[in-house]
């Protein structure tokens, strides 16, 4: 037997510029994966699903060590600088700098500070990367 929802719940509306297609709106609690929450949205037909997450580290440690949800810049053996942020899994966009915290040069970074240097095993061999700024997002 099919759920009825009143039809308040499936009127689309708009946030700004973005048109939503129904007043459901799904967001993860602290600690709760994202994957869920997407999972949850397609299952029920949320019209929006949140899950965008915030390390609290920086506020814990300030801005100097690098944790989830970090952009960090920093310079290879060559001298060329990147500036990566670290997000989780099903958050990174290449496209946008981002990289997942599993990923090998996050794992590299994290829990390094500012002016340290870190080890980087690439399919070219190994690097060592000099974290040169580590920022987060404002709170």
């Amino acid at each position: 037997m099919g759920t009825i929802v009143p039809d308040s719940l499936t009127d689309p509306w708009t946030l700004g510029s973005l048109r939503v297609p129904n007043r459901v709106l799904l967001a993860p609690l602290a600690g709760i994966g994202n994957w869920f929450v997407r999972l949850q949205a397609k299952r029920y037909g949320a019209g929006m699903a949140v899950s965008e997450m915030v390390s609290s580290h920086a506020i814990h440690h300030g801005n100097e060590q690098i944790f989830f949800g970090a952009s960090v810049r920093y310079a290879n053996d060559r001298g060329e600088e990147r500036t990566v942020r670290i997000m989780g899994v099903d958050e990174a966009e290449s496209a946008r700098g981002d990289v997942s915290w599993i990923s090998p040069v996050a794992r590299a970074l994290l829990r390094a500070r500012v002016g340290d240097e870190v080890r980087l095993v690439t399919p070219g061999g190994p690097e060592t990367l000099e974290v040169l700024e580590v920022s987060y997002p404002k709170p």
